[in-house]
């Protein structure tokens, strides 16, 4: 799973435990996933995907806005038009509530 690496740090120190991405349904539920800078990147920790729901951009909640690791909606919005190059409040985007598997992160970076 692709993350900016300022989000892979908001990750670890539990900041971050959100995100949202366009297009199909990826991750499941149950599974764990590498946090990734790049394609060939496999030192990242890795994530276990708690929930998965559908959602409009512009129905996100403030509390939604903090899980993704920002302040506010906008600073959440501002972030999606850098990382995408367009911010519309009716695109529908899968949601991934997620938490930190520090157990396997920590044992591979020994």
């Amino acid at each position: 799973m692709l993350f900016k690496s300022y989000l892979i740090d908001l990750i670890l120190q539990g900041k971050k435990t959100q995100t949202r991405r366009r297009g199909a349904q990826r991750y499941k539920p149950g599974h764990v996933y590498r946090c990734q800078r790049h394609y060939y990147d496999k030192t990242g920790p890795r994530i276990r995907i708690k929930r998965v729901w559908q959602q409009m951009l512009g129905d996100m909640t403030e509390e939604e806005a903090r899980a993704e690791g920002f302040d506010t909606k906008v600073g959440f919005a501002d972030a999606w038009y850098d990382i995408n190059g367009v911010y519309r409040t009716t695109e529908v985007v899968w949601a991934y509530e997620f938490e930190l598997v520090r157990d396997l992160f920590e044992q591979e970076a020994v």
